[in-house]
């Protein structure tokens, strides 16, 4: 009888002991999943972290361009409001022009006059004849060579 009940222990036992192997199997391939997983996700991760890199270099050339074209945006209209001060200081010289030579009011023989303006301003002023192969300066000097 006694051994009767050691047997039938050790049978339990083993059917425990087959059982927590079943289980630890169970428990292994579930962590084998797992590992393969994080795997998965940690290169996803390492994806997503590359394209967040590029991206982020993109957005900052992106700004880098904004500013620099706002930049060029706030020169160019520096340089539009320049031109309509000019053309108000061009129509008082013709307005006073008019006023001056009334006989002369044309537009023709005002531009004509600027026209000669600029080409005296185009000869060398050293040997005030030749105009090829002037160079202007910073400073709006002309020199021939």
């Amino acid at each position: 009888a006694l051994v009767r009940k050691i047997e039938e222990r050790e049978r339990q036992v083993q059917g425990s002991v087959t059982t927590l192997e079943k289980e630890i199997q169970l428990k292994q391939q579930a962590l084998d999943l797992h590992k393969k997983e994080v795997s998965k996700y940690c290169l996803s991760y390492n994806e997503l972290k590359a394209s967040y890199d590029t991206l982020s270099a993109e957005v900052t050339e992106i700004r880098k361009d904004i500013a620099e074209k706002t930049a060029l945006l706030e020169s160019e209209q520096f340089k539009g409001k320049r031109k309509e001060e000019d053309l108000l200081a061009y129509k008082r010289k013709l307005d006073r022009h008019k006023k001056d030579n009334p006989l002369s009011t044309t537009i023709d023989e005002v531009l004509e006059e600027e026209v000669r303006m600029y080409k005296q301003k185009l000869t060398c002023p050293v040997c005030n004849v030749r105009k090829k192969d002037a160079v202007l300066t910073k400073c709006f000097h002309i020199f021939c060579f």
